[in-house]
């Protein structure tokens, strides 16, 4: 049965995808969207298979063929790197999301494909792209000028206030240090330790925009790739944009915004890429005999838009001597990454480490002057290599040929639409945003997420609607006879690849979404070119038919992984992790606890479940040892004891089948029996927390905390050699914290002390002879 209309979907689906952080793609955070993807794709598939007359056969050429396998081995790859993950007990759940994700995102790639020889998907496209991009850029200004500010001055009062409610004694008090930090978990804000100072560091101290996303580089990938369709669209149409002084205006403006919020975000590889884009886009054009006068119209024209954002950055702050005198210290840890991410790869360099596993593997390769437990090493080749091993890497390596060995042999947009005066469809990309709206709240209200629509500080319901607000107005503005060229979608391409080749990762899917439609959007006008009429003989209908039956088959498998293995566990263990939530803001730890075990049954793959199981046991363990430290020995029931470090150990054990490398599993038990050493004396106790917090170390050898902590056990159970030895790995890691500028890995004056106190008193052992008596 044929859809409503199949290119509608397309535009819902893009434009949905860009409404949330896509960086939570491990976690599960887009599955619905990936099932959408891959049901629209079956339901294509189908009425291919059933619409014969509609078939043809591509070219039979070597950019068609090495387009086509360079997909089939990144979607192979993946699934490869997970059957890895599932024989090398890794990360199942960030394993299996990751995979689904991306054979959705190979199910758009195809579906876009498959449809673009239609003049209405082209020109669909382009408005949807341009208006996605300048939609992220707006939220991104707005956020910038009015939500940033409204969030630090919020916070700065809470904080203030808290701290006097800590500083009171007493049950008034209590309870308003109680309700404000009930405010600060609602809001994701982290309360102590190392998390608070890079929170307070990044919301204090940093100005940079992030849009529907997580990170200021995600939006700058996807401004970095508008601006330069904005450009390429602007220069190959130009007359068409000056029949209307409105349009033309409104062009203006949207090339403004999007630049001044691509400033916004200080992020320098989407400058390079973006520069990069448009590069590309004129040194090609130039083969094709672009007009002199045209391209300097263009050139000017941009130079001045540019300018006016990058003054309109220094007027506001938003570019100062910092922005350029860190360039080359991001530089340096760009190559610290990828230097650690080689490990990773010479570790395992036929299958990598497996999609969603990167960091486990990284932190045993980490260079010390690198401080950040990243994700992904920053680079979107050695991140196929390290996700997806040699058959992801082989696939985007022939990714990126096919989209490089693109001819452009099309005319300029004018020429090649000028039998298509047709207004863009503006009825259909309405029902595209309306659609976009309902899914994306849908979801929400399914998953129990926030849907408040106003709100004091912070990003609303309301502001994500500014994205599809801005791809309907783009329609409003769009002249006739202006669609997607193969030059412009390759000139993005580029763009967004050379961002990709310095921030972001696989992980991060919305930009990889982009990447693939632009290289679906440029292979595939190209080979439209060149295309010729071909006879709808029964031996010609064969092979498609074929492919879109397999390929029916293949998406609605997927789906049913998708719903099976992705959707449901992760719905389920994240309702019972928000009852769990509930129940410690009511200062309920047993309701939380079941709460976590349910989640756990419902999702055993997600080792996030379990150590946050293995968390509320060891707080508990801990602060039932805190509450009878002043207490007789007799009173301690050690009974109790012995059964709580036995849980401990059982779900320790289970943490580390659900993921062998993680690093929790290994340390929380470790100061589970340091406590208890402290009490018992002369058990194994002490034994077996030094063998788990080493152990722990092992795993993550640059972790100046951990050094620290091991080097005071060592040296209590009298372990003089050894604890001389963390002592002095600590003390050494953290003078590279400190010449770094890592502040969050700062140890204190008094650790410090210490670790110097430590190797002293061990030197000073080693060094001392025995006497021998004489005879």
């Amino acid at each position: 049965m044929k859809p409503p209309n199949t290119n509608a979907w397309i535009g819902m689906l893009v434009i949905a995808s860009a409404m949330w952080p896509s960086e939570g793609a491990m976690q599960g955070d887009g599955l619905h969207l990936s099932l959408l993807w891959l049901l629209t794709a079956s339901i294509a598939a189908w009425n291919q298979f059933r619409d014969r007359s509609s078939l043809r056969l591509p070219p039979n050429n070597s950019t068609n063929r090495l387009a086509e396998c360079s997909v089939i081995l990144i979607a192979a790859g993946f699934w490869a790197g997970l059957l890895f993950v599932f024989f090398d007990r890794g990360n199942r759940r960030s394993a299996m999301n990751l995979t689904l994700e991306w054979s959705a995102i190979c199910a758009a790639w195809w579906l876009v494909r498959s449809r673009l020889s239609q003049g209405e998907l082209r020109r669909l496209l382009a408005i949807i792209l341009v208006g996605t991009g300048l939609g992220t850029a707006a939220l991104g200004i707005c956020q910038y000028h009015v939500r940033n500010p409204q969030l630090r001055a919020w916070y700065q009062q809470r904080r203030m206030e808290l701290d006097d409610a800590i500083a009171t004694p007493g049950a008034a008090g209590s309870l308003r240090r109680s309700a404000i930090e009930a405010e600060f978990v609602k809001r994701s804000i982290p309360l102590i330790g190392s998390a608070r100072v890079l929170f307070e560091n990044r919301l204090l101290s940093s100005t940079e925009p992030t849009g529907p996303f997580a990170l200021a580089n995600t939006l700058g990938g996807v401004l970095a790739a508008t601006m330069t369709l904005i450009v390429c669209i602007w220069s190959e149409a130009r007359s068409s944009w000056h029949q209307s002084r409105v349009r033309s205006a409104g062009i203006i403006l949207a090339s403004m915004v999007v630049t001044y919020a691509l400033v916004l975000t200080k992020s320098r590889t989407a400058w390079i890429g973006a520069a990069c884009g448009i590069g590309w886009y004129f040194l090609v054009q130039r083969g094709n005999r672009f007009p002199s006068r045209k391209l300097f119209a263009t050139i000017s024209a941009a130079v001045l838009t540019i300018a006016a954002a990058a003054g309109a950055g220094i007027a506001f702050g938003a570019i100062d001597r910092e922005v350029i005198l860190e360039s080359p210290r991001s530089l340096q840890f760009r190559l610290l990454y990828w230097s650690g991410a080689a490990g990773v790869i010479g570790e395992s360099p036929i299958w990598g480490s497996g999609p969603g596993n990167f960091r486990q593997h990284y932190l045993a390769h980490k260079p010390v002057e690198s401080s950040e437990d990243i994700l992904d090493p920053h680079n979107v080749i050695l991140d196929a290599w390290c996700t997806s091993g040699i058959i992801g890497l082989t696939g985007f390596i022939l990714l990126i040929l096919s989209a490089c060995s693109v001819k452009a042999r099309e005319e300029p947009a004018e020429k090649l639409n000028s039998v298509s005066s047709r207004r863009p469809n503006v009825a259909l990309i309405m029902k595209a945003a309306t659609g976009a709206i309902v899914v994306v709240l849908l979801w929400k209200w399914m998953t129990g997420q926030d849907l408040s629509f106003s709100d004091e500080v912070g990003q609303t319901t309301t502001d994500l609607l500014l994205i599809p607000a801005m791809v309907i107005a783009m329609a409003m503005v769009w002249p006739t006879s202006i669609d997607l060229t193969m030059n412009a979608a390759s000139a993005a391409f580029v763009a967004l690849l050379v961002h990709l080749m310095g921030a972001g990762g696989l992980q991060i899917t919305f930009p990889c979404l982009l990447l693939l439609l632009f290289h679906a959007a440029a292979s595939t006008i190209a080979e439209q070119q060149n295309r010729q009429p071909l006879e709808h003989s029964e031996k010609n209908m064969v092979a498609p038919s074929v492919s879109s039956l397999l390929m029916t088959g293949g998406f609605l498998v997927v789906a049913g992984i998708c719903v099976v293995m992705g959707i449901y566990p992760v719905a389920q263990s994240q309702h019972w992790k928000n009852i769990s939530s509930a129940m410690l803001a009511r200062n309920d730890p047993s309701a939380a606890a079941s709460a976590i075990e349910r989640a756990v049954s419902a999702d055993p793959w997600d080792p996030e479940l379990r150590q946050q199981q293995l968390q509320q046991k060891t707080y508990e363990f801990l602060t039932y040892l805190n509450r009878n430290q002043g207490s007789l020995r007799a009173q301690v029931d050690f009974p109790k004891v012995q059964s709580d470090l036995t849980e401990l150990q059982r779900l320790s054990e289970e943490l580390l089948r659900a993921d062998q490398r993680n690093i929790g599993a290994l340390y929380l038990p470790a100061k589970a029996f340091e406590r208890a050493a402290e009490l018992e004396k002369g058990t194994e106790f002490a034994e077996i927390a030094v063998e788990c917090l080493k152990s722990a170390t092992e795993r993550d050898p640059t972790n100046v905390r951990f050094r620290v902590e091991l080097a005071d056990l060592q040296n209590r159970e009298n372990m003089v050699s050894e604890a001389k030895n963390s002592a002095e790995m600590a003390l050494e890691i953290d003078s590279v914290n400190r010449a770094w500028g890592h502040i969050d890995q700062f140890i204190s004056d008094d650790e410090r002390q210490r670790m110097e106190s430590i190797r002293h008193s061990a030197n000073s052992k080693m060094n001392a002879e025995p006497l021998v008596p004489r005879e």
